[in-house]
């Protein structure tokens, strides 16, 4: 997780299962599959064969006796191959293929809610052999491959989530994270700006390019994001955490109270909302409930392992009231 100095996270959620579109480019998993399709085409080819050999022969039949009227099947043309039963192998490629991937790809997502990364990258690959034509699958192990620093593997599925769907607003949100996690700024709120453009009621590219406007010292710009998130969900507590960490560092302390205090109710043990209320409430001037906001910051601090946040809430409590 990417942090602000005061505790802005960055969003990473990027399951957008339902934006995902499927090509219908011919491509081959595996050297069986190349070698279904190279028999399909074989059959096909033989039954014109076929049928171009009945197609003479009634041709011949009728020229050599053409005054008797006999009833013929007609001939099929090369342009009508008749239908041939598709081997056993190539019926379960047809028919089970595609819902195997699909499953596999449930499968992977569920996996990397878990936290599972190895499994689930595995399972999204297996997906991919079934059917390398699912966006969804190379989206998500991108996401996983990132969890795990693998980030120009990560890069490299989101591209080719993107060139099998240009219009996959969650692969460009995807990207645009692990861009940001590189430093690479400028590719990262591309990428963000482009999944806002196509999916423009969904938070998480907001937030994310919010921090990104933040960090750049845009903070005006930043700030729209921001609200224009809280507009589309006024209860997201990234969005408020952003926020109220965007109006500390601006010196705007009644309105970043007013976002930590909401959080608090949704969740009164984010350690970041009483880290803002600390900070804030001493810029209001009141000391005493300034200092315990802080130290129940530190307390969840340490209790939830975060050494950043303990070196935060201790940094603050040591200058304001040493």
């Amino acid at each position: 997780m990417l942090d602000c100095n005061d505790g802005s996270d960055f969003s990473k959620d990027a399951h957008l299962k339902n934006m995902n579109k499927k090509s219908e480019q011919p491509m081959y998993s595996s050297f069986e599959e190349y070698s279904i399709a190279r028999e399909k085409a074989r059959l096909e080819k033989v039954s014109r064969a076929i049928a171009t050999e009945e197609q003479e022969k009634t041709t011949a039949a009728n020229d050599k006796d053409d005054s008797q009227n006999v009833a013929t099947k007609p001939a099929i043309t090369p342009e009508e191959p008749p239908q041939t039963a598709l081997s056993p192998s190539l019926e379960l490629l047809s028919q089970s293929t595609i819902p195997l991937a699909d499953q596999l790809c449930e499968n992977g997502i569920a996996a990397l809610n878990q936290g599972g990364f190895e499994a689930a990258i595995k399972l999204f690959s297996q997906a991919i052999a079934a059917n390398p034509n699912l966006v969804e699958a190379y989206n998500n192990r991108g996401i996983a491959r990132g969890e795990i620093g693998l980030f120009q593997e990560a890069l490299a599925d989101f591209d080719q989530a993107l060139t099998l769907d240009a219009q996959c607003a969650a692969a460009y949100y995807a990207r645009g994270t692990i861009h940001h996690k590189l430093g690479q700024a400028q590719q990262s709120y591309n990428d963000l700006s482009q999944a806002i453009a196509l999916a423009p009621q969904w938070v998480d590219p907001y937030i994310n390019r919010g921090l990104i406007l933040t960090n750049s010292g845009l903070r005006s710009d930043a700030l729209d994001d921001f609200n224009q998130a809280l507009a589309i969900e006024p209860n997201n507590i990234n969005a408020l955490i952003n926020r109220s960490s965007l109006y500390v560092r601006t010196g705007n302390y009644e309105g970043a109270l007013v976002d930590a205090d909401l959080i608090l109710s949704l969740d009164q043990n984010n350690a970041t909302a009483h880290n803002n209320r600390g900070i804030a409430l001493a810029g209001l001037g009141n000391n005493i409930p300034a200092k315990q906001a802080l130290q129940t910051a530190l307390n969840l601090f340490t209790q939830q392992c975060d050494s950043e946040g303990q070196f935060r809430a201790q940094k603050f409590l040591n200058t304001l009231f040493s």
